[in-house]
């Protein structure tokens, strides 16, 4: 990264205040204040500094709201640079800990090009990991509910025969004719109407799911990919976003988390468990692609039973 424009803005971003500090290429502070976290803030700043967006470089840390105030700042014409908090918190120190201190802290990172950056996912990207990502909540909310279904059924001494506890028609009946003390029936029943609610939430996400598919250039050839469908290659597309900025397959897989530990000391090298590090949900989608392999994934299958003998799975 090579700082590119006259003028450096670090922020240290909070949900109702954020502190800024604008530095000139020699490093002289323009100005430093405490401003509301809104989008109207920004404007009027940068008007009253009279400055132009296209001088500026910020750096905010991926804080909850970071999304909607970098594309503020991108609308505003300022190149923004998303920090690398962990990194970042090794270069960034001083004996007085503040708001204003870290904001020009970073701010003079960004001018000596020292600043450790992440990825800044576009806003596609980033609408699509809201996308995935909802639906995932969705359907945790409803295995939940489900577990509490069959919960409530076997303190009854009651198991449910058939496939989906929130199925109707047959399902319906079933529940009706079954003795079920009175709290824990009105318990069963308006756990029932959310997981009802949650079926049909599902439904219309899943729609969205193949709208955004049928847009995506990667996504067919990721679902070349056996046990990946249609969910789980959007998934994978929206946490990866950019394949290209991987320069190999082990720095994807360390992205994912899925890469060993290691400990090394001298002539060992010790590996342990996986880092889970980077991404938590691409790592889930990956994990979850393997619990149930099937054997028409051919020299994949083969590889996996060798695998399970070799470890007396």
């Amino acid at each position: 990264m090579q700082f590119t424009r006259s003028y450096a803005l670090g922020i240290d971003l909070h949900k109702r205040k954020s502190w800024w500090t604008i530095l000139d290429k020699e490093e002289r502070i323009l100005w430093k204040g405490e401003l509301p976290t809104s989008k109207e803030s920004i404007s009027a700043t940068l008007a009253t500094l009279k400055l132009q967006g296209k001088d500026i470089e910020a750096c905010i840390e991926p804080v909850e709201q970071w999304g909607w105030y970098a594309e503020a700042l991108e609308d505003a014409g300022i190149l923004v640079h998303l920090v690398n908090p962990l990194s970042a918190k090794d270069r960034v120190t001083a004996r007085k800990k503040s708001d204003r201190v870290d904001s020009e802290k970073l701010s003079g990172l960004l001018i000596h090009d020292y600043l450790p950056t992440s990825y800044l996912a576009p806003r596609r990207t980033r609408d699509l990991r809201e996308l995935v990502r909802t639906r995932s909540y969705f359907v945790q909310i409803r295995t939940r509910i489900k577990n509490r279904i069959h919960s409530i059924l076997g303190k009854h001494g009651l198991i449910f025969p058939y496939s989906n506890v929130l199925g109707k028609r047959k399902a319906i009946r079933w529940y009706e004719a079954c003795q079920i003390r009175e709290v824990f029936r009105e318990s069963l029943n308006h756990f029932l109407l959310i997981g009802w609610q949650l079926e049909s939430h599902i439904s219309k996400f899943d729609s969205l799911v193949k709208h955004e598919d049928a847009k995506d250039k990667d996504v067919p050839l990721l679902r070349t990919i056996p046990g990946i469908g249609e969910f789980r290659a959007l998934a994978i597309k929206a946490e990866v976003g950019d394949f290209a900025r991987f320069p190999s397959a082990p720095a994807l897989a360390s992205y994912a988390g899925l890469v060993s530990s290691s400990n090394s000391s001298g002539d060992r090298n010790r590996l342990g468990h996986i880092t889970k590090a980077g991404s938590r949900y691409l790592r889930w989608v990956m994990v979850e692609t393997v619990t149930k392999v099937d054997e028409s994934w051919g020299e994949l299958f083969d590889f996996f039973k060798r695998i399970r003998e070799k470890k007396g799975f």
